[in-house]
Order: structure tokens, then sequence, then C-alpha cells
């Protein structure tokens, strides 16, 4: 059992990793110290972001964009590669903060990408922050994948959505998971049930269903992310964590990115509630 070091994994996603914003938010707030990170998808957005010491501008970012902002972000291509080109995300981020080397971040951080050529797991650990997200958050059939050299990469949420075997470790830490994909196999804290039922959670849909992604890549993309967690729960389920922290893939879809202040919103409500069971378990050894 660790103490305040954590060390801490984040999962694919989509829209839904945005959660993972406000977890780490509540992590600081309660003055755990985050010496390691590892993220898929999303959760390596995320988890990069915050290693290289940018995550406070990306909220403010975040913060200011409307629904037609956030559909100016995704280059749409049409072709048989995929929809988004993701170039657009990257050089608006690039307003916001420089990329920079990887092994020059200040803490330790790892993405995981697929290599659809090799069919294998990469690991980024060095180079380009930018280029790791760029592949980690590729989805088939909705990003163009990422090529590199002899590589064509993808989301590696296919080999590996919540990479609990790729994070450094140190001595005395804690070993935190965030999983956004979870399919709920277990019933969530009570008090999260109770709140849930409280929040306001709009229905509207995503403005990005209304620029041409045709109804077939929909129900690709619904059962890869059924797949992505079966994957992630069966993945967690393996290794000796401290916390995990589970948040039902049901509550938002992949593409839900205009519904990022609610988003935040549960984010929040479960870091709240798990860190306070996790350190009413820890007090009492």
């Amino acid at each position: 059992m660790g103490g305040k070091k954590v060390s801490l994994v984040l999962s694919s996603g989509g829209a839904r990793g945005i959660a993972h914003i406000a977890i780490i938010d509540e992590l600081i707030a309660r003055e755990y110290e985050i010496v390691s990170v590892a993220g898929t998808s999303m959760g390596a957005f995320v988890g990069g972001v915050y290693a290289s010491g940018n995550l406070e501008l990306l909220k403010e970012w975040m913060y200011t964009l409307k629904p037609v902002d956030i559909v100016k972000l995704f280059d749409f291509s049409f072709s048989s590669n995929g929809l988004v080109k993701g170039e657009r995300i990257f050089q608006e981020l690039g307003k916001i903060f420089s990329d920079v080397n990887i092994e020059e971040m200040p803490i330790p951080y790892v993405a995981i990408s697929t290599d659809i050529v090799h069919n294998k797991e990469i690991i980024h650990d060095h180079g380009s922050l930018f280029n790791a997200i760029r592949a980690s958050i590729s989805i088939p059939t909705f990003f163009k994948p990422y090529k590199k050299d002899e590589h064509l990469l993808v989301d590696g949420g296919l080999l590996n959505p919540a990479p609990v075997n790729r994070v450094k470790r140190f001595e005395g830490d804690s070993l935190f998971v965030v999983n956004v994909e979870t399919i709920q196999s277990t019933e969530p804290l009570p008090i999260i049930s109770t709140e849930l039922k409280k929040m306001k959670i709009t229905e509207t849909a995503s403005p990005l269903k209304y620029h041409g992604m045709p109804g077939y890549i929909q129900i690709i993309n619904k059962t890869i992310g059924i797949m992505l967690g079966q994957l992630a729960e069966l993945t967690i389920e393996k290794y000796d964590t401290d916390l995990v922290i589970n948040i039902d893939r049901e509550l938002f879809g992949t593409y839900d990115f205009h519904k990022y202040k609610e988003i935040m919103e549960v984010g929040r409500l479960h870091a709240r509630a798990y860190l306070d069971e996790f350190e009413k378990k820890t007090a009492k050894k």
C-alpha cells in the first residue's frame, strides 16, 4: 500500500475521457503527487497534456469552445482511410502550448498505440508528445491512421485500453486507474447512483453526427466501444491496483465533446466518491 504518491493510468474512452481532467484536479486538490502517467487514446491525450505541465491551459481553452468550434477542430476528409485527418486539432493545440519531447517532460509518461501493419502494441515513451497522442487517439474508421516510417498506427485501445502494465512505478507509490470504458459489471458506489439521478445530463446529439458520419460507422464504433470496455475491465483485473475509478461508458457517447461541462461534473462526482472511500479504508490500516 502506497501513500500520497500516485502512478496514474488513464483509459481510452473518447469524449468520456474529459472526466480524466476532473479526476486529476481532485487528486491535486487532495495533495496527491502524480509521479507518472500512462494513457491510451483520450487518456493519452489528457495524461500527456498534464505530464507536460499544460493542463490548466487546456482547460482554459476548452471552456471557451462552442459546439460549432468543436466541429471545426475535425478536418473531415471522407476518405476510405478515415473521416478525420487529425491535423487541425494539433494546429489548434500548438497555439495554446508547444510540442515537447516526452523524455524531457517533468513527469514520466507513456502513450499506447496499435501498429496494424505489424499487429502489435506500440509504447510511446520518447519523441514528440503531439505525435504520440496523434497515434494513440486514431480511432479506426474515424481518424485516419498515423503513419510513422513503416508503421501504420491507430488507437491503442484496440490492444491495451487501460495500460496498467505500462505505467512507470516508484517505491511507495499507489497505483490508481481511471476507467471511463466501464460496462458496469459492478454496481457503482451508492452516492454516485444517487447524485447521477439528480444531475440533468442533456440528451442532445453530438454535432459531429450531423457532418456526414454514416450510420454503419456509428455501428462499428459502438461495437468497438463494447469490445474496448470488456478488454479494459479484463486488463485491470489482472493487476494489483490500489484504486480503480469506474465511470459507466453509457453516460456519454464517444463523440459527446460538446458535453464537456457535464462530463467534467461527472468526473468530479466519481473522483470525490471513490477517493473518499479509498481514504476511509486506508485510514483504518
